[in-house]
């Protein structure tokens, strides 16, 4: 197996750093927050993963799910010291703030040209970075709200998102330094989904296979 450099392997890791039944689920949060999402405990409300690089047969299991009940599992992969699954429980304020770095209109709308044309006009105004070489490694953020406020006075607010966002890993970077609020925002989100893999309250409940 060809592995990458630890940088590229995980670079949300080293650089920027799996259904249970029920019925009548709630909506959270409130009304005050200005958007909405599924509270069902088999919901994944927000997901990130990782694709491409030089990992042959790379694992598919998305890095981090976050489900509507405030459950997180977190899948090294096999091929890392830390395989296996590991699960965490995030309180209401804590679900509701990381749900609220990506409850923008601006981020469930942006479309890939106008995302790749606002990473160009970062580069250009926060100057060189000299991250490791991503060899066309992605990273993806997958996000699903009942609601999400518009932007407009007296305009309906986006309800049914779903949205799926994938940038350069190399970009998360740009992204925290660029002008744009947009980029801000998602590379922010980004980071935090990172974070929860390296919560010292990470339960590990499988090895992974090994």
């Amino acid at each position: 197996m060809r592995v990458l450099s630890a940088a590229v392997l995980v670079v949300g890791l080293s650089v920027l750093l799996p259904t249970c039944a029920y019925s009548q689920p709630e909506t959270g949060p409130s009304d005050d927050a200005g958007f909405a999402f599924s509270r069902a405990p088999d919901e994944v409300v927000l997901q990130l993963s990782y694709d491409g690089g030089l990992i042959e047969n790379p694992d598919p299991m998305p890095f981090v799910r976050v489900f509507g009940d405030g459950r997180v599992i977190v899948h090294y992969p096999v091929y890392m010291k830390k395989a296996g699954d590991y699960v965490l429980r995030l309180s209401d304020q804590e679900l509701e703030s990381l749900l609220a770095t990506f409850a923008k209109e601006d981020i469930v709308t942006v479309n890939e040209p106008r995302m790749e044309e606002m990473l160009a006009e970062a580069r250009i105004e926060t100057g060189p970075v000299e991250p490791p070489e991503d060899h066309g490694a992605t990273v993806a953020v997958e996000m699903r709200f009942e609601s999400v406020p518009a932007t407009a006075p007296a305009a309906p607010p986006l309800t049914d998102v779903e949205r799926r966002i994938a940038v350069p890993v190399s970009a998360v970077e740009t992204g925290i330094r660029a002008p744009s609020t947009t980029l801000q925002g998602i590379a922010a989100g980004i980071r935090q989904l990172e974070d929860l893999a390296r919560r010292p309250d990470l339960e590990r409940v499988s090895d992974g296979g090994r």
